[in-house]
């Protein structure tokens, strides 16, 4: 799968499950403006059937690899950002 049809299957569930998100884009894309995910965030925990790596795979299957690690000692967090490797436009996720 690339990676234009998985965010668009992901924006379709996001909807489903809060339909006012997709008014507001459309109240946008009304006006004229071009509405685009830019990143997603994804969020688990440090347990190694769900964790940063494990949901990481099928990114890079899609081309994605890792541009940095931050680490938020005072919220005890840390995470992970990934690009695409060719597709500019493709969406950063977190």
């Amino acid at each position: 799968m690339d990676s234009t049809c998985f965010f668009e299957q992901l924006w379709e569930q996001y909807t489903a499950k809060t339909p006012s998100t997709a008014k507001v884009k459309s109240l946008f894309e009304e006006k004229g403006d071009t509405v685009f995910n830019d990143h997603i965030a994804i969020r688990t925990f440090n347990d190694v059937r769900i964790n940063i790596d494990v949901l990481a795979k099928p990114f890079k299957a899609m081309g994605y690899e890792a541009k940095g690690e931050y680490h938020f000692e005072k919220k005890k967090l840390f995470a992970k950002h990934f690009e695409h490797k060719t597709e500019a436009n493709a969406p950063k996720f977190l």
